[in-house]
């Protein structure tokens, strides 16, 4: 205070006045700053709030589709024809005596190429015979479609006729085309055809390692699939549409995997089910905006997404898609497993992958009605 004390008082005047004026300036300003950077926040949040609506619309929307495409096709004349005789030539096929050279190349098969990717990928069951069809048909037809297949895996569904001179493969050329179309024409992975006394697949346009097996009593009886056509044959009711979640599958060597499904009745007639295995593409195209992240307001990182109730994405995370090898050194780098790794090069694919434990998806999640 010795400093102010010769000073006159004008000047100490003066100095409290420049003193309140900036203290002023200052107090002002911060206000002025929070409530800008408040409204900043707000705007943010409401833009964020109008893409995750839309998003949720358009989920909604693609889901809804879906729903309507598979009761319509159940009701289909063509399906419900496919269904009866498709039936009929697995029963007819079932029936006869397995070659033993089928049943060997079936066998070779599995314990060469199919378990030790499964090893591979740390997903193997303990035996290889785990996985083995055992109808006689179910070891016929995967001969037939995968072993003897000259298509590569990925590709099997391009052999329409075995030319083995059976019922089933006149069947199947009969029909393969037309059902090959559907899934290619709707964005579909796979569409099934199961027979509703046994659970047993008639037709798997894919081909994959449940191809001509029991969804009651087969390899992959505890799966997603085979849950989600326990269903259609528990309902009563032909309208009936169930879904299933996104979990591995066996199958597809344990790949995430979505279906949707309908019972196919003739008139009072139970036959079977129609299924259909949905493509995870075609979700990262509504959630992604096919990719315009920008576009939809999202700026360059920001990202919209389904998750589930164990907090794992059953959508693409946008980093994997824009950089794959960028994502996976990173997470790498985090300490993620080599096996982690291999099942994301395998799949190329983040669905129920990575744990998601932003705090946004942390609340308690309520399931939601089937559509």
């Amino acid at each position: 205070m010795r400093f102010f004390s010769h000073w006159s008082i004008r000047y100490k005047l003066l100095s409290l006045l420049l003193l309140l004026g900036v203290t002023t300036f200052a107090v002002t300003g911060t206000i002025a700053y929070l409530k800008y950077l408040a409204a900043l926040k707000q705007n943010v949040m409401n833009q964020l709030t109008g893409v995750a609506r839309s998003k949720r619309f358009q989920v909604e929307s693609y889901y809804q589709t879906i729903h309507h495409h598979a009761g319509t096709l159940s009701d289909d004349r063509m399906f419900i024809d496919a269904m009866r005789e498709f039936g009929t030539a697995y029963r007819k096929m079932d029936a006869n005596p397995v070659p033993a050279a089928a049943l060997e190349a079936v066998r070779e098969d599995y314990k060469t190429n199919f378990f030790p990717q499964m090893q591979k990928l740390n997903m193997a069951r303990s035996h290889v015979e785990d996985y083995l069809p055992f109808s006689p048909a179910a070891i016929q037809l995967q001969y037939l479609y995968i072993v003897k297949n000259p298509n590569p895996q990925g590709h099997r569904e391009d052999l329409a006729d075995a030319h083995d001179g059976s019922e089933y493969s006149r069947v199947h050329a009969k029909y393969h085309t037309a059902f090959q179309s559907i899934v290619k024409k709707f964005g579909y992975y796979d569409l099934y055809l199961i027979d509703y006394d046994t659970g047993r697949i008639v037709y798997d346009e894919a081909k994959d390692r449940d191809f001509a097996t029991s969804l009651k009593d087969g390899p992959y009886a505890d799966s997603n699939l085979a849950r989600v056509v326990k269903k259609c044959m528990a309902t009563n009711n032909v309208e009936d549409v169930f879904f299933s979640d996104f979990e591995p599958y066996a199958a597809s060597m344990g790949e995430p995997t979505q279906y949707v499904a309908s019972p196919i009745w003739d008139g009072n007639e139970r036959l079977g089910i129609f299924a259909l295995q949905l493509s995870s593409a075609a979700i990262d195209d509504v959630m992604t905006g096919k990719r315009g992240w920008e576009r939809d307001g999202l700026g360059q990182t920001g990202e919209s997404a389904i998750i589930g109730p164990d907090h794992l994405m059953r959508t693409n995370a946008r980093q994997y898609l824009q950089d794959p090898e960028g994502f996976l050194a990173r997470l790498k780098a985090k300490g993620g497993s080599q096996q982690l790794l291999d099942r994301i090069r395998t799949y190329r694919s983040t669905i129920l992958q990575v744990p998601v434990n932003f705090p946004p998806y942390r609340r308690p999640w309520r399931a939601k009605k089937e559509p």
